[in-house]
């Protein structure tokens, strides 16, 4: 409403209609649609009204006067509006007017990128998706736009997510780069709107929300894209690995090489019937050996790719060939220290092939305990010593010379042994390379070992130590010698100095939470960068840019119940300090809460009653704490509460609880009793002593 106007868009009657009690009435209807449809409406800072329609172009009203003017696309004319699909409109401070365009479901109108109408010249100058330039818009499908506080416009999209760039860019630089965000589970955004403290908050389809921390975006979400091929070909990523040039190299279906410089993609897909491709679409390892020849482990084969030349070399299993690979099922393959090539399968074990020789060497670790020489990932430390991780057979520490095996040690768990593996199902395993260099970490199924190697002993970690939970999948180390873990929902971190174990997840800011699937696969960049793959695509961050929060929460009472039925107090019980309750009330409850909203189902609470038992009891995320049959007398009730990363307000809130005693067991009563008894005494004292008299 602006001086008695009332604007108003009427989505289903194709119409919006303009009263203005004060003056007149503008004649109905004074706006008809090309679709009968408003998308959009918007004042403008000379009290203009711009209305963006389906198909109907872009238009607005000049109440002064309450005349409209019209702006449709026109084919010849590269000064006009770019699709007649107007979506989103706003203003930025030199009086520019900006409009996306975007397809819905009530058009065939495609949208054609984002649109800067110049007031003074009367044209349009129109900002499109480069599918060669991912610094471009990232799609032509605009739904919503805002210009916040910093003059940062903020592109909200159909499908493709949230871009922004600032307009002093817009309007100096004839290619603008675009910033996109593509760390949201959700795709299409309903609004954009900012607070007064400048968080930005996004409202994407199927009713999502999120508060956007400009300062704080640390996760990279690497994923496909439909109908963008400057993405991931694929979902699901089974690979990644970082070549010696600093290319990013994904496994989907086929192999896709990322450039970060240029933030480019190439992919290399299987086609079954070429005869220069992948052997196979389902890639599993990836490495580089001396030569700069990429070498790729897929279910049919390994394949050596030569960049420079553009060629693949297929080796295959052939039990007619001595020294040839005895698998094509191959599960990793690894550049060894020496320079030859490590390579591993699940049906045929380990085999180490000599580039310079051309043949394969084949190493029989244990043929009494380990089936089929089922081996799901190797792991070679800084000491030479390869490590060979199996699916129920524990893991195995080799040192090898002259193509043969100098020494064996087989881990194995043993139920009654607690020195020994948490499990025989290992999922993954490195040695520390900083600070604790003696230590070598094992992810298991149900938790995370760590093997001393001067005393040979095992410390394991568990839910109950920190862990969200013991089925751990893949372990990076960052620079600080801290230990990264992928899990089935979360990324685990334990922290090297203070012992202490945190998690991340969806709550965290995390865009994707699907680990589980196997194979999975890690790696840590050069630059510091660690990369876990999933079943969404593959999220990458630097470890020193995700911030603990270090936020004491207030804990409040929230409710108080007695036989599980609220009870009405006085005033709210957060400002109550006493609460009396007769002996027959003595089941009752309290209600709290720790005031963080970040990720707040990993706030954790504790409670005790002190006078009944002075231990606090750990409940998790419950926010509930009950008592029964209380016996009468005083006593305090205490909660403490932490925030999503383990910061507890120690102090937390308390409460005096007074349980009555029933009326027989009172000061009085006793002192009733204790008069009758002193009566009876006397009397019956009086009475012996009348009796002697009387003798």
């Amino acid at each position: 409403m602006d001086k008695g106007l009332i604007y108003m868009k009427i989505d289903s009657n194709g119409a919006a209609y303009f009263k203005n009690y004060d003056l007149n009435i503008i004649p109905d209807p004074p706006i008809r649609t090309g679709d009968n449809f408003v998308l959009d409406l918007y004042r403008d800072r000379n009290g203009k009204i711009w209305i963006g329609t389906v198909g109907g172009g872009l238009k607005y009203l000049d109440p002064v006067v309450g005349e409209f003017t019209h702006f449709k696309n026109e084919t010849d004319n590269p000064n006009s509006i770019s699709s007649n699909a107007a979506s989103a409109i706003c203003e930025d401070s030199w009086g520019n007017i900006w409009i996306g365009t975007g397809h819905t479901v009530l058009s065939e109108s495609e949208g054609a990128g984002l649109n800067k109408f110049d007031p003074n010249t009367n044209k349009f100058v129109s900002y499109k998706h480069d599918p060669e330039d991912p610094t471009s818009l990232c799609s032509n499908n605009i739904s919503s736009l805002l210009i916040d506080r910093e003059g940062i416009l903020w592109i909200g999209t159909i499908g493709y997510q949230i871009n922004s760039v600032p307009i002093a860019e817009l309007l100096s630089s004839s290619k603008p780069h675009f910033t996109h965000y593509t760390n949201f589970n959700r795709n299409t955004v309903n609004s954009i709107d900012e607070d007064r403290l400048g968080n930005v908050w996004i409202t994407f389809h199927g009713r999502t929300v999120y508060k956007f921390n400009r300062s704080q975006n640390p996760f990279i979400w690497y994923r496909h894209i439909e109908n963008n091929p400057n993405t991931l070909r694929g979902r699901s990523v089974s690979m990644v690995q970082e070549d010696k040039a600093g290319n990013i190299w994904f496994g989907t279906y086929g192999l896709d090489k990322y450039d970060p410089v240029t933030g480019k993609f190439i992919h290399f897909p299987h086609y079954p019937n070429e005869t220069n491709g992948l052997s196979s679409g389902y890639i599993t390892s990836f490495c580089e050996d001396k030569h700069g020849n990429y070498w790729i482990g897929t279910d049919n084969g390994l394949n050596r790719l030569d960049p420079k030349k553009g060629v693949f070399t297929y080796f295959f299993e052939n039990p007619e060939v001595p020294f040839g690979l005895r698998s094509n099922l191959i599960t990793e393959v690894l550049a060894s220290q020496s320079g030859d090539l490590w390579v591993a399968s699940a049906k045929s074990g380990l085999q180490l092939y000599d580039l310079d020789e051309n043949r394969f060497y084949y190493f029989d670790l244990d043929t009494n305990s380990l089936q089929d020489d089922e081996i799901t990932g190797i792991y070679e430390d800084q000491s030479g010593t390869l490590w060979c991780n199996t699916y129920g057979y524990g893991c195995f520490a080799l040192k090898i010379k002259d193509y043969k095996i100098e020494s064996v040690k087989h881990y194995l768990h043993r139920p009654t042994d607690k020195n020994s593996l948490s499990s025989n199902l290992v999922e993954d395993i490195i040695r520390s390379q900083f600070s604790d260099t003696n230590a070598v970490w094992i992810a298991t199924n149900i938790g995370l070992d760590r093997l001393d190697l001067k005393t040979e002993t095992f410390t394991h970690f568990y839910i109950e130590d920190g862990l969200p939970t013991n089925f751990l999948l893949k372990l990076l180390e960052d620079n600080k010698g801290n230990i990264w873990c992928a899990c089935a929902n979360d990324i685990a971190v334990y922290d090297i100095e203070t012992g202490k174990i945190s998690s991340y997840s969806d709550g965290d800011g995390m865009p994707f939470t699907g680990f589980g699937s196997r194979p999975q696969n890690a790696c840590k960049t050069k630059d510091g960068q660690l990369i876990f793959s999933g079943g969404s695509g593959s999220l990458g961050f630097f470890p020193e840019q995700i911030k603990q929060n270090m936020i004491v929460p207030p804990v409040y009472l929230t409710n108080f119940k007695v036989f599980h039925e609220s009870v009405k107090l006085d005033t709210s019980i957060q400002f109550i300090k006493k609460i009396e309750l007769p002996f027959d009330k003595n089941v009752f409850s309290f209600e709290f809460t720790a005031l963080n909203y970040t990720n707040t189902k990993k706030n954790e609470y504790a409670y005790k009653l002190v006078g009944l038992y002075d231990d606090w009891i750990y409940i998790g995320n419950e926010r509930v704490a009950s008592f029964t049959n209380i016996e009468p007398g005083e006593y305090i009730f205490r909660v403490k509460g932490s925030n999503n990363h383990g910061v507890w307000n120690e102090e937390g809130t308390s409460l005096k609880i007074i349980i009555l005693p029933p009326w027989w067991a009172t000061t009085w009563a006793y002192i009733i009793y204790a008069a009758l008894v002193l009566t009876l005494v006397y009397f019956t004292w009086k009475l012996q002593l009348k009796r002697v008299r009387n003798k």
